[in-house]
């Protein structure tokens, strides 16, 4: 696995190892997205994991973050309910999905955690014709409980990080690229 910072973001770069299936949600995978999450299996099965880590948050605090040196890939056993997605929701349903068909090596992969209670860094984005915010919180709810979602098909949120040159930008933008060989995630 390697990292590649970004030069401009404010967000620095720290990763976990965990369980695919102890990391929450708040979004499922509806006819909007089977098509996007379809195009991440085809892309895993021809050349491996490619590209930005799937980010998480911790839920109610920022104890991992805070604890965690830059760039070590610890692996972590965590359990359900303490994380949560900020982004990447198809890349993880379609790393599910594999191991489902029995075909992903490990169900262990790299995260990016971010501090989602750093509001100088990090903010919740949400969009939708009625301006309807969604707290940290209320998303946070959804990582407790399985099977709980924010579903509401007028939403998006996302998450955007502040960079150096005064822009928000979507926390994909500031995630450093990782890699692992087909031969290491695939069976």
């Amino acid at each position: 696995m390697q990292a590649r910072n970004s030069d401009k973001t404010l967000l620095i770069p720290k990763f976990l190892i965990v369980d695919i299936y102890k990391i929450g949600t708040h979004e499922i995978v509806n006819n909007v997205h089977e098509n996007q999450t379809s195009d991440v299996i085809k892309s895993l099965l021809k050349s491996g994991y490619k590209g930005p880590a799937i980010s998480v948050f911790e839920v109610r605090k920022d104890i991992l973050y805070d604890s965690l040196a830059l760039n070590l890939f610890n692996k972590f056993n965590i359990e359900y309910g303490r994380i949560g997605v900020a982004d990447g929701h198809n890349r993880l349903e379609a790393l599910k999905e594999l191991n489902m068909q029995g075909k992903l090596k490990t169900r262990f992969i790299p995260v990016q955690i971010i501090p989602a209670r750093k509001s100088e860094i990090v903010a919740i984005k949400v969009e939708n014709p009625d301006e309807k915010k969604w707290t940290i919180e209320q998303i946070e709810s959804c990582f407790i409980e399985e099977n709980k979602t924010m579903q509401d098909f007028k939403n998006t949120s996302h998450f955007e990080v502040a960079f150096s040159d005064g822009i928000w930008r979507r926390i994909r933008e500031a995630q450093p690229d990782i890699e692992i060989p087909l031969k290491e995630l695939i069976n």
